[in-house]
């Protein structure tokens, strides 16, 4: 928002809201050490107040026995709200799923646990660590894998409710009644699944 000639007046601490001139020394002395760019996000002040967020490429050029720095920057203002968007999305979304009463799990096209609750790793009898590495097959008692891939090719068409039977990591199983729906999460196909245990089942776990 400046003219070429004001802005040749500014330093960097006119411009950079969080400016710190220690930090500022430290980041060129790593540029020396390095020897080559370093990319960093900022946030920039305009002459009328607003601010903008940039990415910065920094570089140190040594030029007549003098030492520049060189900073290209783009402006990603928009781009940062999106990502600020998408991750408040992301956590509001597991907050939702981690205090669902049922078993929460969101299934890749590739059948792969990519997300779940803590209820539906306890049905099973995994850590939550565990239960991301598993695939339908790896508990479903009814079905194949063959015959899951072939039921269910497109997951993101799935919509519907059926009771199956499951196996824990120890071995045993219990009767759960799956309800199943297809979105788009992330960019990607999936199925958001939704298990509840029969509670004769958990009666007989007690």
């Amino acid at each position: 928002g400046y003219t070429r000639e004001e802005y040749l007046s500014l330093s960097l601490a006119d411009l950079h809201d969080d400016y710190d001139a220690k930090r500022m020394l430290a980041q060129l002395e790593e540029l020396r050490q390095s020897g080559s760019g370093k990319r960093i996000e900022a946030r920039l002040r305009r002459k009328d107040g607003s601010f903008i967020d940039v990415d910065l490429d920094v570089r140190l050029v040594n030029t007549h026995g003098k030492e520049f720095t060189v900073g290209i920057w783009r402006d990603i203002t928009a781009e940062r709200a999106e990502r600020i968007a998408r991750e408040n999305d992301a956590e509001r979304r597991r907050v939702l799923i981690e205090h669902a009463r049922d078993g929460i799990a969101v299934f890749d096209q590739s059948h792969r646990i990519i997300e779940a609750n803590q209820t539906f790793a306890d049905m099973l009898g995994y850590s939550r660590e565990e239960v991301l590495q598993l695939h339908t097959w790896d508990f479903e008692c009814r079905m194949s894998e063959a015959e899951i891939r072939s039921t269910f090719k497109d997951v993101s068409r799935i919509n519907e409710i059926f009771v199956t039977r499951h196996r824990r990591k120890d071995g045993t199983e219990y009767d759960a009644e799956v309800a199943l729906a297809g979105a788009h999460f992330d960019g990607q196909s999936v199925v958001i699944t939704a298990t509840r245990a029969s509670s004769s089942v958990l009666a007989s776990r007690w």
